[in-house]
């Protein structure tokens, strides 16, 4: 993914959640590919391009903006002290309850 199409990503985002659009200007997003899909440790969001290529812009909108929704409600910091599957299943569900 390159700046602009970052940058229209961001512009999409922006139009549904202005609040996620601030966010996704702020935030650091880099690619590597030994991370599966795509991950954040609450101040980075890693992406694994080759994922990331294979899906259509909305999709890509989605996957973003849900990462910041991790980001925004500080889910890598304060679900540390529990079991990691189990907090990874709740917070994934409150991204998605937050983006719905």
């Amino acid at each position: 993914m390159d700046a602009e199409e970052y940058r229209n990503l961001v512009a999409a985002i922006s139009t549904n959640d202005p609040i996620l659009g601030i966010l996704a200007r702020r935030v650091k997003v880099v690619a590597r590919e030994d991370v599966p899909t795509v991950v954040t440790n609450g101040k980075v969001i890693v992406i694994n391009p080759k994922f990331f290529d294979s899906l259509r812009k909305p999709e890509r909108a989605a996957i973003l903006a849900h990462e910041l929704v991790h980001v925004m409600h500080m889910h890598p910091t304060r679900l540390k002290k529990y079991d990691r599957f189990v907090a990874n299943v709740a917070a994934d569900a409150k991204a998605n309850e937050a983006l719905m």
